[in-house]
């Protein structure tokens, strides 16, 4: 079964939980140690960031195939590391 599309983003944090989403609620997030606000929304962003780190990684994984040229992946692989680092970013805190 597929997952609900993204992106998802942290739409709601206080001090008793972060909630990811994209139209609708997708996770509500709670921290091991209570109150434990950075922590909780270090778990919400990177939750938030799932579905753009997958799409990068399956990028990756399309361009260095067997099938693919090496020109083509140096055309390709611009793009696909900005996707990761936008990816990574998302899970940074702001």
């Amino acid at each position: 079964m597929p997952h609900t599309p993204g992106p998802w983003d942290l739409v709601q944090h206080n001090e008793k939980d972060s909630r990811v989403g994209r139209k609708t609620l997708l996770a509500i997030v709670y921290s091991e140690a209570y109150r434990d606000r950075e922590n909780q929304e270090a778990n919400a962003r990177l939750i938030a960031a799932a579905p753009d780190l997958l799409e990068a990684c399956r990028e990756w994984v399309e361009i260095d195939g067997p099938t693919i040229s090496l020109e083509e992946q140096r055309r390709r692989w611009p793009d696909v590391v900005a996707k990761m680092k936008a990816a990574i970013a998302k899970t940074e805190p702001r």
